[in-house]
């Protein structure tokens, strides 16, 4: 097996899984994974977490809220943080 190999080949398995469950899609399921089930928020960020596993953001600023922007990966925080003291 070369290097790439693998990767080719969760890459086609992956590609294979989301193709059966758009296939499976309903107006109902869609509906239910675009709820919002959790909200975080910093001094100048809101975060939405929605059914479907989607992360939202916007930024907020003088109580104005920004445009919400879809959040395609979290870079997990690497060292340590205030709270871990």
């Amino acid at each position: 097996m070369e290097v790439g190999e693998g990767m080719k080949e969760k890459k086609e398995a992956k590609d294979e899984e989301w193709e059966n469950w758009q296939a499976n899609l309903t107006d109902k399921t869609i509906e239910e994974g675009r709820k919002v089930v959790k909200i975080a928020s910093g001094a100048d960020f809101l975060l939405a977490l929605r059914a479907s596993g989607e992360v939202w953001a916007c930024s907020v600023s003088h109580n104005t809220i920004g445009q919400w922007i879809y959040v395609s990966h979290i870079v997990p925080h690497e060292g340590p943080h205030e709270t871990d003291r």
